[in-house]
């Protein structure tokens, strides 16, 4: 959906990460690239810190784990915009966050508390999966899941641990 709303307004798109993309063999290339960069990885997927390289301006969106980013490393690159804009639907430290009506709590967590008055930040709090359509794909994944194990068959979907 992202990819095309994403080529519907002219923006390009590259499928691949960098580091699987044949085309741009150099990450530092492909960075410098990008208008916008969203996280598809699982939680498993080691990260590392990219932000000097990436363009100035950068918008980058995380809707896949909390800890695909460094919270501290993000607030500072929105401080000296060298991220333009961030859009999170999920937090490095989320655990007993979400998923309960804490609007009359004053955050014990500083960043998240400083995230949540930038202007240029969008959260969501976990809400990407309560479409009809995200709830659906869940329920078909998980029931196809299932089927492919009681008969014994692989699926495409088991995750596995990346060194």
């Amino acid at each position: 959906m992202l990819c095309r709303i994403k080529k519907e307004k002219g923006i390009r798109v590259s499928k691949e990460q960098y580091y699987e993309c044949p085309i741009i063999k150099c990450k530092k290339t492909f960075l410098n690239l990008e208008q916008i960069i969203s996280h598809w990885f699982d939680e498993f997927r080691k990260t590392i810190d990219l932000i000097d390289e990436m363009k100035d301006g950068i918008i980058t969106i995380n809707t896949a784990r909390g800890c695909g980013i460094n919270t501290e490393a993000v607030i500072a690159g929105l401080k000296s915009k060298k991220i333009g804009a961030l859009g999170i639907d999920v937090y490095e430290n989320e655990k007993g966050v979400f998923f309960k009506d804490r609007s009359q709590d004053i955050p014990n967590d500083d960043n998240l508390m400083l995230l949540n008055t930038l202007p240029n930040v969008l959260k969501t709090g976990h809400h990407a999966f309560l479409t009809d359509e995200a709830l659906t794909n869940i329920a078909e994944t998980t029931i196809y899941n299932l089927d492919c194990y009681e008969a014994g068959k692989a699926t495409e979907n088991e995750l596995t641990e990346i060194d």
